[in-house]
């Protein structure tokens, strides 16, 4: 994946950084969000927060962990995983969309969504 670079998300050499949210305004620390358990451990420790952030963050690892080479049903147990921290209760119409939109990728990557057995690796 390109390098890329946002005021809270980074990707370069094929990882993604989070800016860690609680070191802000003292510090600004970048944070390894790599793997599902690491940007899972992150947003329950509020080091990445919001809902369009949170949908990035998940995002641009989702698209990482396939260039890796992780397949379809593989991806589909990375976003289950990582859709435990969805918010439950009290949650804004923003939350709900970013929860719902991750509902549609588990349904992509599953299968459901159509694709070709190659695209499967």
């Amino acid at each position: 994946m390109q390098t890329l670079q946002t005021t809270s998300l980074r990707v370069a050499d094929n990882q993604l950084f989070i800016l860690d949210q609680q070191a802000l305004p003292q510090e600004k620390r970048w944070l390894d969000a790599s793997t599902v358990e690491a940007l899972v451990g992150h947003i329950h420790a509020l080091r990445v927060r919001g809902a369009p952030l949170i949908g990035l963050s998940a995002s641009l690892l989702l698209a990482l962990l396939a260039e890796s080479g992780y397949r379809r049903d593989e991806l589909a147990i990375a976003l289950e995983n990582a859709a435990r921290c969805a918010p439950d209760g009290g949650q804004s119409d923003e939350q709900s969309r970013s929860y719902e939109a991750g509902a549609e990728a588990r349904r992509l990557c599953s299968g459901a969504g159509g694709g070709s057995a190659a695209s499967d690796r």
